[in-house]
């Protein structure tokens, strides 16, 4: 059975945690280490890593919907369905 993405994130991440080496060539280069742990890397798309600290918390803003003629509600809509956590 294939891992979804986020299960096989899941494990970068830990593996992130313990494994200092594999954290620097992750925050180096992600695109080619998330490739080789199987997660699908579209062509032509940059991917940049960064690390939340004690001292700093890195938020995304992310992109808008591509669907032209959301109204404000569909879109209100869509930004409650994210879930942020902060840790």
């Amino acid at each position: 059975m294939e891992q979804s993405d986020a299960a096989v994130y899941a494990k970068v991440v830990a593996r992130a945690w313990k494994d200092t080496a594999f954290k620097r060539e992750l925050l180096g280069n992600p695109a080619s280490v998330m490739a080789g742990m199987g997660i699908a890397v579209p062509n032509g798309k940059i991917i940049k890593m960064v690390e939340n600290t004690a001292e700093v918390i890195n938020l995304v803003l992310l992109a808008p919907p591509t669907q032209a003629g959301l109204s404000d509600a569909d879109l209100e809509k869509a930004a409650a369905k994210l879930r942020i956590s902060l840790i």
